[in-house]
């Protein structure tokens, strides 16, 4: 009697799971055909029946995944994982044959914070559709992970210049002074982006410690390398490459000129004057504006004829005159 009621109770079970089954690949066919209001109709109706069925709940994360609902996937990811501690069906998802679903599921890990998520997003950082990297490499920022930091330093070398900014700012937001060396190139980069994205991540990662990377950068046969060397020199008070940022001046460039100013007014080194004061004049106003400003703020007495003659000239640009007055305030106060 036992043995048939035990017999009985399989046949249900089995039962049960199949027409689970079923469901479930019914739901997911709605949504492969995009019939996603039919899809979440079903999902609602079967998790209103059974709400902690971890595979109804993985089908309507995958359901959120689809139409790029990700907050929603996040939420019903966690509800997953109070049942099933382990689950890796996020995780799992980097690998769908579905490129925004691959995409979302990156954007989604990254949202959960859990570094769980790292050998998965690694394991997609060569995915071959440049959006899904692009978001593997956000997600790996947000993670902030040494174990990501060879995958983040190969995505310097994509194709793609977003995948490679974005691998430069999650470099940089992890603070790892080693990887200043491989930065450099960057600021050569063909895209203005990226070149931008470097410069301030060899700003940020500039310390004592690491200096002696920068101090070899003034020895570089690119321009640009011992420019952004000698600006971020500048930010830890070192004043070797004075001379460098003073030959920029002769024939500034709207691209680095405000990084040059500033990292000239931190040293506050009075050769840079004449420099600083021909510029002011330059027909550029994305050059003349920071030089104007950058007068006053090192206090050059010797400005201040010209600054009088600027503020009052009708004829410049009305910015130009408003800096001229702020610098002579700084000047004479």
């Amino acid at each position: 009697m036992r043995t048939s009621v035990i017999l009985l109770s399989l046949i249900v079970l089995a039962s049960c799971g199949g027409k689970e089954a079923k469901r479930v690949n019914e739901i997911e066919a709605q949504i492969e055909a995009r019939q996603y209001q039919d899809a979440a109709n079903s999902l609602r109706q079967a998790l209103k029946e059974d709400p902690k069925n971890k595979e109804f709940l993985r089908t309507q994360a995958l359901l959120f995944l689809h139409t790029d609902q990700i907050v929603y996937a996040v939420a019903t990811y966690r509800k997953l994982l109070e049942i099933s501690p382990n689950d890796l069906f996020l995780g799992k998802s980097l690998e769908h044959e579905n490129p925004v679903v691959r995409i979302n599921s990156a954007k989604a890990l990254g949202m959960l914070r859990s570094t769980d998520a790292v050998p998965f997003l690694i394991d997609a950082a060569d995915d071959e559709d440049k959006k899904v990297r692009q978001a593997v490499v956000l997600a790996l920022g947000d993670l902030k992970s040494e174990d990501a930091i060879p995958a983040l330093i190969k995505a310097l070398r994509d194709d793609d210049w977003f995948v490679r900014a974005e691998a430069t700012n999650a470099l940089s937001k992890m603070g790892n002074k080693t990887i200043v060396p491989l930065l450099f190139p960057l600021v050569s980069d063909q895209d203005a982006y990226v070149q931008e994205t470097a410069r301030n991540a060899l700003i940020t990662l500039a310390t004592p410690e690491n200096e002696s990377a920068y101090l070899e950068a003034l020895h570089s046969n690119t321009a640009a390398t011992r420019r952004m060397g000698a600006i971020a020199l500048a930010h830890l008070g070192n004043q070797a490459g004075i001379p460098i940022l003073i030959e920029e001046m002769k024939e500034p460039s709207t691209s680095d000129v405000i990084k040059v100013i500033e990292a000239l007014v931190l040293l506050n080194n009075p050769e840079a004057l004449p420099e600083l004061r021909d510029a002011s004049g330059h027909e550029e106003l994305e050059i003349a504006l920071p030089s104007v400003l950058a007068l006053g703020r090192m206090n050059d007495k010797d400005s201040v004829p010209f600054l009088r003659e600027l503020s009052n000239d009708s004829s410049k640009d009305i910015r130009l005159r408003k800096a001229a007055v702020v610098s002579l305030s700084r000047i004479e106060k």
